[in-house]
């Protein structure tokens, strides 16, 4: 299982910097240490993420979907 927290260090409409903390577990955290994850804004309901370190870069696309009634 991997957790990773991290904090804000830059933030605009465009582009969310987050410096990653010391992560919890897991090897795709492991490969995060000292890393941080860049969010690009795509639309209202999704995002890419880039997670990115000195031993890993990997993105994903993140997309909100609204709860079956």
């Amino acid at each position: 299982m991997c957790v990773l927290h991290a904090h804000l260090v830059h933030g605009d409409p465009h582009t969310s910097r987050y410096a990653i903390e010391p992560p919890q577990g897991g090897r795709f955290c492991d490969e995060l240490v000292d890393g941080e994850i860049v969010i690009h804004p795509h639309s209202p309901n999704d995002v890419i993420a880039e997670f990115r370190s000195a031993r890993m870069d990997w993105s994903g696309r993140f997309r909100r979907h609204a709860p079956a009634h």
